[in-house]
Parts: structure tokens; C-alpha cells; sequence
């Protein structure tokens, strides 16, 4: 593929993540003022839970899959092998947990809400093998398209309707719609997978389910760390300081996920520059446009992210309901940690694309149990503020030690206050 199209592709891909982006926060939007703060944080909780019992299930192979597609290893059957194998593991890990939280929990909303949760690991997973290999087969838009975008307007063409039929909003109620859409993307995703897939002979045969476990470990290790980094405050505050306060937290990232919203779109864009000038041994050139994209990302996220520190409880209070303005503190941290962060630039991407990705996993693991230490530490004491100074500490220390790593490594300096080089 040549570096245009290449670059086309990742045009089709960021233009797919703002639309979805966006049309995830209008379903936060709609969530909060159907369910409330009681059962959006229900909600909201267990769809952290069940980000987080899915990886286990997924164990990386989705990833791996595209590997080995994308090289020329492995063909249709071994597709079909992997969503055989998560497919398995989500519906037994779904029966047990469906009898733990059955003989467990209290009967209310929340378990309710779990026993359907439950079911849609094994959805997500299958979901995610079919959009991994889709990537696999050279179609990352399409790919993006179906494991985000589809379902997100999927759900909220649900949850419309059942608001247009004036039921009752309960977390159960928007989890069970949810499932079914997932169910409804899957389907969509397998005939699209049947129709793309080349023909059965490509490839060699298939590995056995243990070896197939033993080569995507070193995936499901980086995957268990992005859902620490990303899931670890909604989840711990539901355990530690209840529902309540998770959902009034959790329409707070949702807003400040705006300003991280700008930085993932220009990385996007990115990343393929900084794999390119690497490859043509230009690091001079490499460091400057590192700055430069990176100083470029700040100056636009910028007034996203002062807005929200300054005006972020009436803003709440405005779109997602009076209710939720008591979430402006946590909102102010969270927008302020992520302002801060995009001094580092893109470290984690610049290591990945110029072949330290070894070491942007072990930093990213160090960062996970950090936000998870930070956070056991400062919700007991400080609710969904201690929530959004453990995320924005932790996210702070991945991206400086990510800065410091591309410094030494590299030779340059990546941040938007740099000139590139060290």
C-alpha cells in the first residue's frame, strides 16, 4: 500500500472515531436524562465491570487475528477458529458469573442490571474478533465502523424509541437494548466477514486453541492495561463510593474525554508520518513534526478544555440535567489533567510506530497500577474529585515517562513546549 492511501485510510478511520465520539456523547446525554444519576451510574458501572471481565475472555486474540491476517499467515479459518474460541469462553464465563450474581448479589436494580451485563461479554468479543479481522483483510474503516459507530446509533435508536413509548427508564432496561444492538452489529459483521474473507485455502491451517492462547498473551497484557487506564475510576467508585457518585462522575469524562477527543484524532493522523520518517532513517525530520503535531493538538484542544474548567457546572447542568452539576469539580481535574497532558505530545504512539513498542507496554502497565493504587487511595476520602485526581495523576505520569523514554531513545523532544530535538 502506498503512503497516500495509507493515509486516506486513516482520514476514513479518525472522520468514523469523531462521529462515533460524538454520537456517544449524545447517547451519555440521553442516558442521564432518561435513567437519572442513580441508574446512569448503574449503567455506567457495570459497563466498566463487564469492559473489564471481557478481557479475559478476548485475551488479546482479536489483535493477534489481525496480525496474522494482515501478514499473510492465516486465512478464513482461523478467523472463524478465534470466534469460535471467545465465543465459548464468554458464554460459560456469562452462565457462571449469571449463578454467582444470582446467589450473591441483593434482588434490586443493580443486579438486575449485572445478569444482563453479563451477557454482553461475549457479544463485545465476538464483535471485536469480526471488526479485527476485517482490519486484517485491509479494511480498517469498515472495521472501525462496525465495532463502534453501528452499534453506538444502534443504541441510541433504541433507547429513542423506548423513550418515544414513554417506558420507564431503568439501567436494565438501556443494558438489555444495548445487548440486543450488539447482537444486531455482530450479525452484521459476520456476513460482512463471510462476504470479504478470502478464499478458505489461504493461509496455513490453524493452531490449536493453546497455542493460539500462548501467542496473543502479549496482546491481552497491553489490552488489560488500556481497560485499567480507562475503566479503573467508574468501577472503583461504584464499589467504594456507590452508584450515585459513579454516574455523576462518569457524565464528567464523558465531557472531558472532548479534549483527549482532539489528541487521539491528530495521533490518528499522525501516527502513520512518524512510522514513515522512521523507516526513511530521517530523525531530524521525525522530531520536528513530533513538535509541531503535537503543538498543533494543544492549540486546538485548548479552548475545549479551558471551557470546561471554567464553565463546566453550568454546562452539565444544561445538557445533561440539573442533577448531574455536581459533577463541575471532577469535571474541572479531569479537563485540567487532560490540558496538562498534551505538553508530552504523543509518546506512546512516536515509541510504537519507531519500534519500542515493548516499552510503551511496560510504561502503560506502570501507569495502569498507579491509577489503580491512586484511586483505592483518594475515592474513600474525596469521592469523584479523589476519582479524577487519581486519572489525571496517572494520566500525567504515563505521558511524561512516555516523554522521557522518546528523550532518551530517540534523541528528541516530543513535547509541544520542545523544538524536537533533545
Amino acid at each position: 500500500m502506498r503512503f497516500s492511501g495509507f493515509l486516506r485510510q486513516a482520514f476514513g478511520v479518525g472522520a468514523i472515531t469523531v462521529a462515533d465520539r460524538a454520537a456517544g456523547f449524545v447517547l451519555a446525554v440521553v442516558l442521564a436524562r432518561w435513567l437519572g444519576p442513580e441508574g446512569y451510574g448503574i449503567f455506567a458501572f457495570v459497563m466498566a465491570a463487564a469492559a473489564l471481565a471481557a478481557v479475559p475472555v478476548r485475551f488479546g486474540l482479536p489483535e493477534w487475528l489481525m496480525r496474522e491476517l494482515a501478514a499473510g499467515r492465516a486465512g478464513a479459518p482461523l478467523a472463524a477458529r478465534t470466534l469460535a474460541l471467545v465465543l465459548a469462553t464468554g458464554l460459560g464465563g456469562a452462565v457462571a458469573g449469571s449463578a454467582v450474581v444470582a446467589l450473591a448479589a441483593e434482588p434490586g436494580s443493580l443486579r438486575s442490571a449485572l445478569l444482563i451485563g453479563l451477557w454482553m461479554i461475549p457479544l463485545t468479543a465476538a464483535l471485536e474478533v469480526l471488526g479485527h479481522a476485517l482490519r486484517g483483510w485491509g479494511r480498517p474503516a469498515l472495521a472501525q465502523a462496525i465495532l463502534t459507530l453501528v452499534p453506538t446509533l444502534l443504541v441510541l435508536a433504541g433507547i429513542g424509541a423506548l423513550i418515544w413509548a414513554a417506558a420507564t427508564g431503568t439501567a436494565a432496561a438501556a443494558l438489555g437494548i444495548r445487548a440486543a444492538m450488539l447482537a444486531a452489529a455482530a450479525l452484521a459483521g459476520l456476513a460482512l466477514a463471510l462476504r470479504l474473507a478470502p478464499r478458505p485455502g489461504a493461509g496455513a491451517p490453524p493452531p490449536a486453541a493453546r497455542a493460539m492462547l500462548r501467542a496473543a498473551f502479549p496482546f491481552m497484557l497491553i489490552g488489560a492495561a488500556g481497560v485499567v487506564m480507562a475503566r479503573t475510576d467508574v468501577l472503583m467508585l461504584g464499589l467504594l463510593a456507590g452508584t450515585l457518585e459513579a454516574g455523576l462522575y462518569n457524565v464528567a469524562a464523558q465531557a472531558a474525554a472532548l479534549v483527549l477527543l482532539v489528541l487521539n484524532v491528530g495521533a490518528t493522523v499522525a501516527a502513520p508520518q512518524f512510522a514513515r520518517l522512521e523507516a526513511a532513517g530521517d530523525r531530524v525530520a521525525l522530531a520536528r513534526f513530533a513538535a509541531s503535531s503535537a503543538r498543533a493538538v494543544a492549540l486546538a484542544a485548548a479552548p475545549v478544555g479551558l471551557l470546561l474548567i471554567v464553565f463546566g457546572g453550568p454546562l452539565l447542568a444544561l445538557v445533561f440535567g440539573a442533577d448531574f452539576g455536581a459533577g463541575a469539580m471532577a469535571l474541572a481535574i479531569l479537563a485540567a489533567g487532560a490540558l496538562i497532558s498534551l505538553v508530552w505530545g504523543t509518546p506512546g504512539f512516536l515509541l510504537n510506530m519507531t519500534g519500542f513498542e515493548a516499552l510503551s507496554l511496560r510504561i502503560m502497565a506502570g501507569a495502569a497500577a498507579l491509577n489503580v493504587a491512586l484511586n483505592a487511595a483518594l475515592i474513600p476520602a474525596m469521592g469523584p474529585e479523589g476519582a479524577a485526581l487519581a486519572t489525571a495523576l496517572a494520566l500525567n505520569a504515563q505521558k511524561a515517562a512516555g516523554w522521557l523514554a522518546v528523550r532518551r531513545r530517540l534523541g528528541m523532544d516530543c513535547g509541544c513546549l520542545g523544538l524536537g530535538t533533545a
